[in-house]
């Protein structure tokens, strides 16, 4: 039999093609519920006029009659025709686009609407994509517009005022000429409500008897002269009413702000203790851009009781939910109609039922996410045989003959967002984004270096975030081919270290500053396994600083927590406090509680370990830049490590080391503070090599030793805070930071970022008047730097303070704590002079004490011996000699002679000798020292060296140390 086959004209095929593939693509692909939101969003009005026939449309509503309650009138029932959203506000039902309603108003399961839209639309499944993005749903973020001000705007007094709206012919807008107080009350003003600009006014709201109300607006007119107009001026820029007293954009900010309808409302929570603020009422009190106002802030909407108010309350949190920390809307459903907050306060309510309610409320989330718009990038395509289907990543081989082959399956969905770079042009990688298996949003700038070679690292951190990665080495092996081919047109800036990039503090995964539209990311090998993690409210943490109060020493360490960032903006050196003292005296509690500021969630919290090598600690130090690093146990490291950390942590920069070709490969860099904890101190520590090394002026200077027990007889506390022991109160702490850190950090850089200058010049006057208050007045300069650190970390303790981040100290408490404990190591260091010079006059003293027999021939007392054994002779005498005439010393290594005094035993060594006793510091200044505490007699001629004949041996020039070097200081 022969089979009958269809010829298909040439000029036809593709078309034919195409065909067959949609047929395909229809039997095993389904229309997803993306693709359908996707097609209705365009053709709003024809989908809602065949399910909801006889509505009219009113703005960007679309109002019906509810089919399901049988409504009579055009009123409660309305879609948003930008967004889909509907509601009925009679019912209080609601959804969140055409799915939704199409359920709500046919019945049936989403499953089915969904179909039923698609067959409604024509709409067809996409298999394949060869976008670089698209393939994770976004929600579409705010933009502040030019209508409002920004907050930095608006606490800066106006220079200039709008022009003046030209009148038309009836004179309208009126314009009245006024200054500050606005225009002139008339009998039908019931109050008014005056807008401030930087403490200018420039908008007054005045509300009527008969409960209408105007605005006057704050112009100028052609000739300069300064008034008000009763409309809305060209260029006039929303600013928000609060009350001064109650300013809820310079409070902390953890603490929840009101946003209410009206300027009573402000003003009625304002006198409560609250903090509040309005854009104006609904027809215009939520502008495109008041967003900007409450980023990182939680926001409780208080919304009136109406349609209208509920609705309002809407928009306003789906315009702060991208930014705010979160947002609650307060309804009183309670009230009589259009009823609000003022009148519920009136009924006896207490602000604490006003916060008990907004606890009670659940986080507003949107019923259905603002789709984005795919962004156009039609010459920026995937490489060539790689596409991107429902399943993920796809290759499949143009060429192959062999037209029913599979494609590849590479790896999951995700998006190339952009290719990063640093400053300079280096470090190129690209910006992944991703879903884990739990829905878990995840986003990495992967370095294209970890590429080099088969990418295995790669692959290893981004399957560690839950990256699904095909499991055959053909998908591999494609994948590492993808990511070097791949490119995108879009660009962010990357930097490899945490901390500050410019005017942005970068951690691992957020960013505080920098210049408005940048990307800024962290872009190293190890960003993802970051302890920078947040856990508990602000509020909650607040506990921890709480329970500081009373003990310096937690004081000092949590305010050292907010120093790190201070080390760019003042120009300080970077440097450590290490705690030591015996065991069990809550020095590792001090470290928990300082770490708790940044972080936590690791084995040992925030916690670091001093067990590693410099070269290790090299690599922390890059990963806590600019914060803080606390290192417990310094007798885990080795004493040669100890010493080198100090230097290099100390100086923000790593060993330099060569590349394989022998050129020199860029050292790391960082500055970096760190607080660390031992039973013995850095000194002890360097001992410890057996080789008699010690510890340098720069290592005192730059890690210094505080005495962790407080003297109490509580160990590291002063105050237990009603527990009963020392003990109890360190397991508390370390338990309050297992459960809240990491929010004080990032409440901290939010607040400074906008005032960098300003505490740079705040900084400068709390460490003069820190100084002038605890340093000595003939102090050396290497303690005047070690108390300009502590003043540093005074300062920083104060900035908390003053911002809103610690609440619970008292301004002064963490100068107190700072200079208690500066007090402290000055005491225990015993001297005010140099390191350098008190350390070398101890090494001679030392010397002398422990070789000063056995070492220097005592040549003055043979003589005398031999004079007295020849009078013996002579005179047949009886010869007795002293004990060490007796019993000669053995010399060895003689460094010099001695000769006894009445005042004790005078050295005078030899150049050999002095060498030997001065290894480690400066001879020529050493001896410098000696001669001004005149224990070192100078030779004539300003010389060093004492010409000296000594017997026996003849005449030479010696270091000629005076028996005073010896005596008891006392």
């Amino acid at each position: 039999m022969n089979a009958i086959i269809k010829i298909m004209p040439l000029d036809g095929f593709d078309e034919w093609v195409a065909e067959m593939d949609a047929e395909r693509a229809a039997k095993f692909i389904r229309v997803s519920f993306d693709d359908v939101r996707d097609a209705t969003l365009g053709p709003l009005d024809y989908i809602i006029q065949r399910l909801l026939p006889g509505g009219k449309r009113q703005g960007n509503e679309y109002i019906a009659l509810n089919p399901i309650r049988g409504d009579k009138t055009l009123k409660s029932f309305s879609i948003n025709m930008r967004t889909g959203v509907w509601s009925d506000f009679s019912t209080g039902d609601t959804g969140g686009g055409m799915i939704d309603l199409y359920v709500y108003l046919e019945g049936g399961t989403p499953v089915q609407a969904k179909d039923a839209l698609a067959e409604m639309l024509g709409v067809r499944a996409k298999p394949h994509s060869t976008d670089l993005t698209g393939h994770i749903r976004e929600v579409k973020q705010g933009v502040a517009t030019t209508g409002v001000a920004t907050p930095d705007e608006s606490r800066v007094a106006p220079t200039k005022f709008p022009p003046r709206t030209p009148p038309n012919d009836e004179g309208k807008p009126r314009f009245v000429v006024a200054g500050d107080k606005g225009p002139r009350a008339y009998g039908t003003e019931k109050r008014r409500h005056v807008y401030c600009q930087g403490g200018v006014p420039v908008r007054i709201k005045i509300m009527k008897q008969n409960g209408t109300a105007s605005n006057a607006y704050r112009v100028t007119d052609d000739d300069g002269t300064t008034g008000w107009q009763f409309a809305k001026p060209q260029g006039f820029q929303s600013i928000p009413y609060f009350v001064d007293s109650a300013d809820p954009f310079t409070a902390a900010i953890g603490r929840t702000i009101f946003c209410t309808e009206g300027e009573k409302d402000v003003e009625t929570v304002a006198a409560l203790g609250g903090l509040a603020f309005t854009f104006g009422s609904t027809s215009d009190g939520a502008p495109e851009g008041c967003q900007q106002h409450v980023v990182g802030r939680p926001v409780a909407i208080l919304a009136d009781n109406d349609a209208v108010g509920r609705k309002h309350a809407e928009d306003k949190a789906a315009l702060f939910k991208p930014v705010a920390a979160s947002v609650k809307i307060i309804h009183f459903t309670e009230l009589a109609e259009k009823g609000d907050v003022s009148d519920w306060i009136a009924t006896g309510k207490t602000f604490e039922d006003l916060k008990a309610r907004v606890v009670e409320a659940e986080v507003w989330q949107p019923s259905a996410k603002p789709e984005t718009e795919k962004p156009k990038e039609p010459e920026h395509k995937l490489p060539y045989g790689y596409s991107f289907s429902d399943r993920g990543l796809m290759f499949k081989d143009p060429e192959d003959a062999d037209t029913e082959s599979k494609s590849l399956h590479i790896a999951g969905c995700f998006d190339i967002e952009a290719a990063t770079r640093d400053s300079d042009g280096n470090g190129w990688g690209l910006l992944l984004r991703w879903k884990d298996p739990d829905g878990k949003d995840h986003r990495f700038a992967l370095a294209r270096e970890l590429l080099a070679g088969d990418g295995a690292e790669a692959r290893r951190i981004l399957m560690s975030q839950g990256f699904y990665i095909a499991p055959n080495l053909a998908a591999r092996s494609k994948f590492n081919a993808f990511l070097l081919q791949v490119n995108s047109p879009n660009r962010a800036l990357a930097t490899d270290r945490v901390g500050w990039n410019g005017t942005a503090f970068v951690l691992p995964d957020e960013c505080f500053g920098g210049k408005q539209g940048e990307t800024m990311l962290l872009q190293n090998s190890t960003s993802h396994e970051h302890l920078f993690r947040q856990s508990g409210t602000l509020d909650e943490w607040q506990e921890i600083p709480r329970l500081a109060v009373g003990n310096s020493r937690l004081i000092l360490a949590l305010s050292m927590a907010f120093a790190g960032p201070l080390l760019w903006i003042c120009s300080e050196e970077g440097g450590g406090v290490h705690f030591k003292g015996s065991s069990s005296i809550g020095k590792t509690t001090a470290l928990h509680a300082a770490g708790s500021v940044w972080g936590g969630g690791g084995a040992n919290g925030f916690v670091g370990s001093w067990r590693a090598t410099a070269n290790g600690l090299e690599g922390t130090c890059v990963n806590y830049n600019d914060t803080l690093l606390p290192l417990d146990e310094m007798s885990q490291v080795t004493a040669k490590d100890a010493g080198e950390a100090a230097y290099m942590m100390a100086n923000g920069a790593g060993k330099a080391r060569a590349s394989r070709d022998g050129s020199a490969r860029t050292s790391a860099k960082f500055r970096v503070l760190f607080l660390s904890s031992g039973e013995i101190g850095l000194a002890d520590k360097v001992a410890e090599d057996g080789r008699g090394k010690k510890m340098t002026a720069g290592q005192q200077v730059r890690i210094v030793d505080v005495q962790a027990d407080a003297g109490a007889g509580l160990g590291l506390f002063e105050n237990l805070h009603d527990l009963e022991s020392g003990k109890a109160l360190s397991k508390h702490i370390v338990a309050l930071t297992r459960r809240f850190h990491g929010t004080a950090g990032r409440a901290f850089l939010t607040a400074i970022v906008p005032i960098l200058d300003d505490i740079k010049r705040q900084a400068t006057e709390v460490t003069a008047g820190f100084c002038e208050a605890y340093l000595p007045k003939d102090a050396d300069g290497q303690v005047g730097r070690v108390a300009q650190r502590f003043a540093l970390i005074a300062f920083a303790g104060e900035l908390a303070i003053r911002l809103g981040v610690i609440r619970d100290w008292e301004a002064g408490t963490a100068i107190a704590a700072a200079g208690k404990c500066f007090e402290v190591w000055l005491s225990e260091r015993g001297h005010q002079g140099a390191a350098e010079a008190h350390g070398g006059v101890e090494a001679v003293r030392s010397f002398l004490q422990m070789h000063g027999m056995a070492r220097f021939v005592d040549a003055w007392g043979e003589e005398e011996a031999r004079r007295k054994y020849d009078d013996m002779l002579e005179t047949k005498s009886e010869f007795n000699p002293t004990p060490s005439q007796r019993t000669p010393i053995p010399q060895r290594e003689v460094c010099g002679f001695r000769k006894q005094t009445k005042d004790g035993w005078e050295y005078f060594i030899s150049d050999a000798g002095w060498a030997e006793i001065c290894a480690g510091f400066n001879q020529k200044t050493l001896a410098k020292t000696l001669i001004d505490m005149k224990a070192l007699v100078p030779g004539n001629g300003g010389r060093i060296k004492e010409k000296v004949r000594i017997p026996v041996h003849g005449q030479s020039r010696y270091y000629h140390i005076a028996a005073s070097l010896l005596q008891d200081e006392d």
